[in-house]
């Protein structure tokens, strides 16, 4: 017989055995779901209470199986998982479940048959309000389907014109839940605490193993590694702010230390964008900072490099960040004239040689453009010179190599006549003005100095013009520096240093000491 037919369905409502045997099947189904389904839960319940506390495990084991037990911690369980936590979260001491469970197992724990026959008298209860709403709930649908039944005859019995389906109707269908697509859809994902446990599982695994590649040497599986735990974060968000800021950490994290893997694969444009994905997480990262400086540099981008450690010298407070940041400032200092010079000289050399004479008409002749090349070299050699001049010099112009312009000033001491203080003399007034330079008021002085110069060394020097005659005048005096004019004294102790500095190791090294002290990492031999 066809079971989709309507004469069966005609059949079973007239013969009350094959009602019968229909019933007993689905009572049978219904036992093997029902057991089914409670290993199910079982096995989910234990689940949950593995991430419980010892006390609470020990508390439970004894009564878990035990019908009521299992309900209620079962609904409890589905009840947290909606809520947007876990069950071990949520079953502690102050609840009430918590409560009525440690009542239970203490009473199950001194008298069990008592305690079996309360959960019995629950379940017999929970089971009666159960059969209640089942019966109610059957009669409303026996209600219901005679009242299709009758509008689907008639008050004759006569069948009627069939109502149009949903399928026919002219209204729209509800709309479909979009789902999100990584990498087409629009935004970030929300995932609420229970899905991003997963992520944060999985984040600290990958964060654990890129740190133990990189201890070991192994840069690209750090690299990779950091990169996966960057896609595993970068498309989502929590549904709350403490979720939210701490996806944002754990993803600052990967982009900073993925930066630093690049840096050591010589991977600059990666570890450049990396360091700035983390800045633009949070723009007070100095390591992010640091980082992309030192890519900077490597890219040939000085200005970018200069700006990052400018940034750190200003704001950070940590010694070891603020020294790291003070070398490479200076280092990328000297990369940037050295790389001016050069280009200068290309420069020179292109246009002594007329290479561009295709490009535009030439201003003259061959001799006329080395004539011009050679009176601007002049004029920035000036420019230099009355720089170095306004400088607060307490020391000799540092000796270029090949001697000339560089060398020691001629003054009335480069002769063989000595100046009016002696090699112990000078020495002893260098070693005062080192030691004032290092006490805690001028280092302090000078550390605002710098700030304020934002770190450029032009800048530092035309600041320190201003502070440096009030600072040495008082030990010069000492020293018989007799002139009314500061300039005049700063000439006077120019001359007596050069005189010595060309003869004796001691007094031109305590003339770079001064300078060092005064200028820091923004100034060294190749400096002048």
């Amino acid at each position: 017989m066809d079971l989709s037919q309507a004469s069966f369905a005609r059949f079973l409502l007239k013969n009350q055995e094959a009602q019968d045997l229909l019933a007993k099947h689905e009572q049978d189904e219904r036992a093997k779901m029902t057991e089914t389904q409670l290993e199910v839960e079982r096995t989910q319940l234990k689940n949950a209470l593995s991430a419980c506390s010892s006390e609470t495990k020990k508390m439970i084991a004894p009564v878990v199986r035990e019908p009521m037990v299992h309900r209620l911690l079962h609904s409890f369980m589905k009840d947290s998982q909606k809520s947007g936590s876990t069950f071990a979260d949520s079953f502690q001491p102050s609840t009430p479940i918590y409560q009525l469970m440690q009542t239970y197992a203490e009473e199950f724990k001194t008298n069990p048959d008592h305690a079996r026959q309360i959960a019995k008298q629950w379940t017999e209860s929970m089971g009666r309000a159960a059969e209640e709403t089942v019966k109610a709930a059957e009669t409303a649908s026996a209600k219901t389907k005679e009242v299709d039944r009758t509008q689907a005859e008639g008050a004759d019995g006569s069948p009627l014109e069939e109502a149009p389906s949903a399928e026919t109707t002219d209204e729209p269908a509800p709309p479909q839940r979009e789902e999100w697509v990584p990498g087409l859809s629009k935004g970030k994902r929300k995932l609420s605490p229970h899905e991003l446990v997963g992520h944060f599982q999985l984040g600290e695994e990958m964060k654990a193993s890129g740190r133990a590649a990189y201890e070991k040497g192994e840069f690209e599986m750090a690299l990779t590694r950091y990169t996966q735990g960057v896609e595993l974060l970068n498309w989502v968000e929590g549904t709350n702010d403490e979720d939210t800021q701490r996806v944002q950490e754990m993803l600052g994290l990967f982009h900073r230390n993925r930066a630093q893997a690049a840096l050591k694969v010589d991977n600059w444009h990666e570890a450049h964008k990396a360091a700035s994905e983390a800045l633009s997480i949070d723009e007070t990262d100095e390591k992010a900072r640091y980082r992309r400086a030192k890519a900077a540099y490597s890219l040939g981008r000085m200005e970018g490099a200069l700006e990052d450690y400018r940034w750190i010298l200003a704001n950070s407070k940590d010694k070891a960040s603020i020294d790291a940041a003070r070398s490479g400032y200076a280092e990328t200092l000297k990369a940037q004239q050295k790389d001016r010079e050069n280009v200068k000289k290309l420069m020179g050399q292109a246009a002594s040689k007329g290479l561009f004479s295709e490009e535009r008409p030439k201003p003259g002749t061959e001799e006329e453009i080395v004539a011009e090349a050679a009176a601007l070299e002049k004029r920035r050699a000036e420019k230099e010179r009355r720089e170095r001049a306004a400088e607060p010099s307490y020391l000799p112009v540092e000796k270029k190599a090949g001697g000339g312009e560089g060398d020691a000033p001629s003054t009335p001491y480069s002769a063989s006549a000595e100046p009016r203080l002696s090699l112990e003399e000078t020495t002893t007034l260098l070693t005062e003005l080192r030691d004032l330079y290092k006490s805690d008021d001028f280092e302090k002085q000078l550390r605002e100095i710098r700030k304020a110069a934002d770190y450029d060394q032009r800048r530092i020097l035309i600041r320190l013009r201003k502070v440096m005659p009030e600072t040495q005048t008082p030990v010069l005096r000492k020293w018989g520096f007799v002139q009314e004019e500061y300039a005049e004294m700063k000439k006077d102790l120019d001359r007596i240093v050069g005189f010595w500095s060309a003869r004796d190791e001691t007094v031109r090294g305590l003339s770079k000491d001064l300078m060092a002290t005064v200028m820091g990492d923004f100034w060294g031999e190749e400096a002048s």
